[in-house]
């Protein structure tokens, strides 16, 4: 992103906030989501969180067979067994879309089993780098992880094909199994035209 000068630089960081939020807007606007707007007013200053390194895991669509046409959206792995206290990384992937400029969605799972830590958004969207994207703060919950949400910005196309849009991290606390769903969730090309797409759900066992 560009600096501008010292003395201009609270103004440019107001005006890039405010098109960012007015472009998940359009986007996501026609869209009954829940809460989306609301989000976008409220979780405006997150509070800082412990840094935990997290590293994009899945490449995806080679490791699963029989998958929904066209475009779906899923968890990878779809199922994994670890130790509990340990480190869980899950990658929310996606495959075989067309025309992608926005998604939204929302994981839930149960804190008996499993503890949410933080979330890194997959550098897919950005076309790994070279395009700008806004993300909105994501609201955690005991069980619930809401407005995963990012867009692309600009008048530029959507991407096509499949990547990974966030990556996960929890950590195991209870001995048991957790189902990591896929709840809410929407697609949108540049025009705001939702994309259809099939979810898949995974699971975390903690033995």
């Amino acid at each position: 992103m560009a600096k501008g000068e010292f003395d201009y630089s609270m103004r440019l960081v107001a005006v890039v906030a405010f098109v960012a939020v007015v472009g998940l807007i359009s986007v996501m606007g026609g869209w009954q989501g829940r809460g989306l707007h609301d989000s976008l007013t409220a979780n405006v200053v997150s509070e800082a969180k412990e840094e935990v390194k997290i590293s994009p895991i899945i490449n995806p669509v080679e490791e699963l067979e029989n998958l929904p046409e066209p475009a779906y959206v899923y968890i990878m792995p779809d199922s994994q067994s670890v130790k509990n206290g340990a480190d869980v990384m899950v990658g929310v992937n996606i495959a075989g879309v067309n025309n992608l400029y926005a998604f939204q969605f929302d994981i839930s799972y149960d804190p008996a089993v499993l503890e949410f830590v933080q979330e890194q958004q997959g550098n897919w969207l950005t076309n790994n780098g070279k395009d700008s994207i806004y993300c909105i703060p994501q609201t955690a919950s005991s069980g619930l992880i809401t407005n995963l949400a990012c867009t692309r910005l600009g008048i530029i196309d959507g991407l096509s094909s499949n990547g990974v849009l966030e990556t996960l991290a929890f950590k195991a606390v209870s001995k048991g199994e957790s189902a990591i769903v896929l709840q809410n969730l929407k697609l949108s090309d540049p025009n705001s035209v939702r994309i259809t797409a099939s979810n898949i759900n995974g699971r975390i066992i903690v033995k």
